[in-house]
């Protein structure tokens, strides 16, 4: 397949993104200011605290999908059917514990326990996902695309009105997770849509064959939401909802650009897939030139919200939120990392090295979860963003050079940002 359909397939992924942060960012706008800091903060809260839960429901099938979709295309309908019911299974499951954990270990206030079993129902529809990965599959995001963009400004309308018209948090959330619902299940219409010729019909040993391989997703992609999300969680138990307000504010911010590097390695991940199989040599030479260009495309980001984060707070958010630049100007620093991750998730797959994700995304969790334990009671989110930071590049970079197989890939990430990639392909040409 030519180059140029994969540029074709990343343009419709950047420009549903580019429309889409506008949308998101005024309706964010709009929610923190009517809220205020610490309502917006509860909003927060729960948000983060469901998505903790989300890797479980989602069973690390999501980069496997693509990969199986891609290589064996005689057994789509199968590899659907048995996903779809491995991902039910794994939501039903994920939704008791969730709510278990609140109920018994208390650490959900129980002013907002039913608006959080509420939004982790909503997530168990995450299981019709699946659909999405069969458009990727075809180098077809463009109507994926297209949905999600018209589904965000319909709720997005919608939320702004509720919060306006009626003040309410709880009919807020409860549009949130309609917004869920809805979502997943336009996936599966959309396939249908687009000929996809679905019948629910999974096979047992298929499934014991993709849930080994899945496996160390599921706890890497678990370990991967808590250190991303458990800094907004720890500091509405250790300190105010106030304070996550606020924090939630920077990163937002922060997190805005971070759809570039997915977009860009979802759209070229088969590409990576095909050129692994034709030639070892211009493999490890495309991963060379995407790392070192992630990194400086995250550098670049970096520097422009650290010299514009006051001027962008105050203007947008007001003076309520001041606080939120200081934390903005640390914790952009972090997306340097998550870019590069982004591309390094996929080279696990390929590399079938799915152990090494879960080590690396452990790691980081609970070096997190630690540093906040000891910044956040005296630098509040301050000291949350530095443990983000830190988390982040354990996880994603300096981890990988405790491994033989991974050194050579850490070697790289480390001097492709800084000379042409053919000067460091040496370190990675031979196979092992």
């Amino acid at each position: 397949m030519k180059l140029t359909t994969y540029f074709y397939n990343a343009n419709w992924l950047i420009i549903e993104k580019l429309i889409s942060l506008p949308i998101g960012l005024i309706t964010s706008i709009f929610l923190a200011r009517y809220l205020g800091p610490e309502y917006f903060g509860v909003f927060s809260f729960l948000i983060s605290a469901v998505y903790i839960f989300l890797p479980l429901m989602q069973f690390g099938l999501n980069s496997v999908l693509t990969k199986e979709l891609v290589s064996l295309t005689d057994k789509t309908n199968e590899i659907l059917s048995t996903a779809l019911s491995i991902r039910l299974l794994a939501s039903i499951f994920t939704f008791i514990v969730g709510v278990a954990s609140a109920v018994l270990f208390n650490w959900i206030d129980e002013r907002y326990l039913v608006l959080f079993v509420l939004l982790l129902f909503s997530y168990t529809f995450s299981a019709f996902d699946i659909f999405n990965f069969w458009f990727e599959s075809k180098k077809n995001n463009r109507p994926v695309a297209i949905t999600r963009v018209l589904t965000l400004l319909l709720f997005s309308i919608l939320k702004v009105t509720v919060v306006i018209k009626f003040e309410s948090l709880n009919l807020l959330l409860l549009v949130q997770a309609t917004e869920l619902i809805v979502g997943y299940l336009l996936y599966y219409l959309l396939a249908k849509i687009y000929q996809c010729h679905f019948k629910w019909q999974p096979s047992y040993a298929y499934g014991k064959q993709i849930i080994k391989k899945c496996w160390w997703l599921i706890f890497s992609g678990l370990a991967a939401a808590l250190y991303m999300k458990i800094d907004q969680v720890m500091l509405g138990t250790i300190a105010t909802k106030s304070e996550v307000g606020i924090y939630s504010v920077a990163v937002r911010f922060s997190e805005m650009s971070y759809f570039l590097p997915v977009a860009i390695v979802t759209a070229f991940f088969p590409f990576l897939i095909e050129r692994k199989q034709a030639s070892f040599t211009a493999y490890n030479k495309t991963l060379a030139i995407f790392l070192g260009g992630l990194c400086w495309l995250g550098i670049s980001v970096a520097i422009v919200v650290t010299l514009i984060a006051t001027y962008l707070i105050k203007i947008l958010y007001g003076t309520e939120y001041d606080a939120s630049a200081s934390i903005l100007a640390v914790h952009v620093w972090g997306g340097v990392f998550v870019y590069m991750r982004a591309l390094l998730s996929k080279w696990l797959i390929i590399e079938d090295l799915l152990y090494f994700s879960l080590v690396t995304q452990g790691t980081g969790a609970i070096v997190n979860i630690l540093l906040n334990l000891i910044l956040i009671p005296q630098y509040g989110g301050i000291g949350a963003a530095w443990a983000t930071i830190i988390s982040l590049a354990i996880a994603s970079w300096f981890s990988f050079f405790f491994t033989k197989k991974t050194v050579k890939i850490a070697i790289i990430m480390t001097c492709a940002p800084f000379v042409f990639p053919k000067h460091c392909l040496s370190l990675i040409n031979k196979k092992k």
